[in-house]
């Protein structure tokens, strides 16, 4: 809803002073999934549909960013916000590891590349040079320990790949 204060100011204004005010105060509009991103949430409502249940997604289950700094639009998919509502279990794509976590990066043109396909308990974006940093922290069971004791792994986009940090050279496998 826009304010009534903002109504009056832009009325007194003329229309091209007016678009640049209302485009500076109000949101962007959200930017249009590609269909590698549309496939892949389409999959999950598939399934969540064909369990019974009506999918729903909460904030911060989709977002768009410049991971690896060349300016395109990266895709997260974070389904623990991903819940299947009157389905058993309500979060599908979650688990004892944690919950599924899809990334996306854009390639060139209309083609984006899914750099990490992985299940996680939680993870972090860590600021870096020219993008970030993909911090994941796993089940035990992925380093050999409990799946009660975390694993932490970190990430860092090398144009459409995901390379561990520690070792650049071998990049995750999709």
């Amino acid at each position: 809803m826009i304010p009534a204060a903002f109504i009056r100011l832009v009325s007194g204004l003329g229309c091209a002073a007016a678009a640049l005010i209302g485009a500076a105060v109000l949101p962007a509009a959200a930017a249009d999934m590609p269909a590698e991103v549309v496939h892949a949430v389409g999959e999950a409502e598939q399934y969540c549909r064909g369990e019974g249940g009506t999918p729903r997604q909460d904030a911060g289950f989709s977002r768009v960013l410049d991971l690896n700094g060349d300016g395109g639009e990266d895709w997260i998919l974070d389904f623990s916000k991903f819940h299947c509502v009157g389905s058993i279990p309500p979060e599908p794509y979650c688990g004892s590891g944690g919950c599924s976590l899809i990334i996306f990066v854009w390639k060139e043109g209309s083609a984006w590349a899914q750099a990490f396909d992985g299940v996680a308990q939680k993870y972090r974006l860590l600021k870096s040079k020219p993008g970030f940093r993909l911090e994941v922290f796993v089940a035990g069971n992925i380093c050999g320990r409990i799946d009660a004791q975390s694993c932490r792994e970190v990430y860092g986009f090398r144009g459409s790949d995901l390379v561990p940090v520690d070792n650049p050279a071998t990049p995750r496998t999709r």
